[in-house]
Formats: structure tokens, sequence, C-alpha cells
């Protein structure tokens, strides 16, 4: 008899060290860019272009509204073409009024003057005094002002003749001289610093201190009737009696002592307006 022995083996084989690899070629150079500017040097027309400005495709400075300031240092990007800028780009402003000279109606305007969008100093009254200037600022249109623009003061006189005729021997006012006393009512009324002297005259039909009395009362009864009627000041107004001292036509005739029996009275001030 005779003992069989069977075996089972496994076995694992591992190389140890790498294989080799091939390597790929390493990839050509870039295309040179010697100023930086993003554009090949052999396509840029401009190869010395400073550092940090925009460029064209051909590699040259940009200068996008053509007025000879390139873009990095163009200050107004946008000028109008034809229109002469400064170092920076910007229109020129000779009179320095913040209106650039090709939009400027007044190119000579004096320094530190308010100016319209036009570049011409204000004169919002019209009166030819500039706005910086004018001291009445608010001046009506057509009032002659001075070199401060303040309207100039004209002294002028204004009067009214107060005249009224009586009946012989009579102090009554007739009622046709009504509508004459209320305009002397209401220039009395519009120049209130005016006074008057009411003269009474009579014509030469008798006696002197007759006449004297006759007179004095014809001026009171006018005096009375502003005052009470129109609500005039007695302290304005005087009544005097002159009897038939001062004749003003020939008391010879009926005609001329009618005219003779009469109240006058000048009233008059100085006003001061503005042409």
């Amino acid at each position: 008899d005779s003992n069989n022995n069977f075996a089972l083996s496994v076995g694992l084989t591992y190389l140890f060290g790498k294989k080799e690899i091939e390597s790929a070629p390493p990839p050509p150079p870039p295309p040179a860019d010697s100023d930086g500017d993003g554009v090949y040097d052999d396509m840029d027309k401009c190869p010395d272009t400073p550092s940090g400005f925009s460029v064209d495709s051909a590699g040259c400075l940009k200068d996008s509204d053509g007025d000879g300031v390139y873009d990095g240092m163009d200050k107004c990007p946008d000028t109008p073409p034809g229109v002469s800028v400064d170092d920076a780009g910007c229109p020129e402003d000779s009179d320095g009024d913040g209106v650039y000279d090709y939009m400027d109606k007044c190119p000579n305007t004096p320094a530190g003057l308010t100016v319209d969008s036009a570049g011409c100093p204000m004169d919002s009254d019209g009166d030819g005094v500039y706005d910086d200037m004018d001291k009445c600022p608010d001046t009506l249109m057509g009032i002659k002002v001075d070199e401060v623009g303040c309207p100039v003061p004209i002294k002028e006189k204004v009067s009214i003749e107060l005249k009224v005729e009586f009946e012989f021997d009579k102090a009554e006012i007739k009622s046709v001289y009504r509508w004459h006393l209320q305009k002397v009512a209401n220039f009395l009324k519009t120049y209130s610093d005016t006074k008057a002297v009411i003269e009474g005259h009579t014509d030469n039909i008798g006696t002197d201190e007759y006449n004297r009395r006759l007179s004095r009362k014809r001026a009171e009864s006018v005096r009375k009737f502003l005052v009470d009627e129109y609500n005039i000041s007695p302290q304005r107004l005087e009544a005097e009696g002159l009897g038939e001292s001062m004749p003003v036509a020939d008391n010879n005739t009926d005609e001329g002592r009618q005219i003779n029996r009469r109240v006058v009275a000048v009233i008059s001030t100085v006003i001061t307006k503005y042409e």
C-alpha cells in the first residue's frame, strides 16, 4: 500500500521599480510681445507702447475721439471732432467760466462772473447790469438804472388847481362843481403830505370889509365840503378871505364880476418816479 499527497499552491508576482514612460516633446515657445500690450511683435506696429495703455489691434495707442490725446491720458474722452483741446484732452476754456470755447458765445467773460449755459454773464432782470454786480436784481422791465442796477430816481412836480365860482353875494357851492372837488380830494388823498391854502375872492360890489368876510365865508365853505364829504384832514386845509383885492377879470362887466367871485387854490408836491 502506498500514501498519495496532493498540494495546491497560489503564486503572486510583483515587479519592483517603474516602467519608463516616454516623455512628450516640449511645446513651442509663445510668440514674443516685447512691450506687453497683448499684440505679438510680428503684428505690432507700435512695438514700444508704454505699459498700461490701451492699444488697438495693431498695437498702437488708442485715441477714440481723435483729439490727439491717447485714451489713457484723455480726461475728456468724448470731445467732438475738430475741437481744440488741452494736454488732458479736454476742450479749452479760455476765460475760465466753465463753458468750453467751442460752446461759449461770450468768450471774454471777466473772471468771477456767473454765466449761463452759453457762457454769457447772467442778467436776470434784463436791465443791462450783470447779476453779480446788480444791487437791485428785481428791477421792472424798462426802468432806467444806474451802474449798480438800481432805478434812477427822477424828481417831478405834480399839482392840481382848485377853482369854484359863486353866485352874487352867495357862499353856497353849486352842484356843478362837485365832480371837480372830488378830483381835488382824490389828489389830496393820493399825495397825503400835501396842504392847501384856499383863497376866497369877490367882485368889487360892496364894501371892502363886507367883501373880506364874504370871501372868507366862501373859502370856508369849500374847505368844509372837502373835510365833511371826503374826510380830508382839516389840519391840511387853511381858508383865507382876500375880498376884492385880487381881481382876475374886469369888474366893469357882468362876465368879469362872475369870474372874480371865486375860490381858488393850487395844491402841489414833488414826487419821485423812475423812468
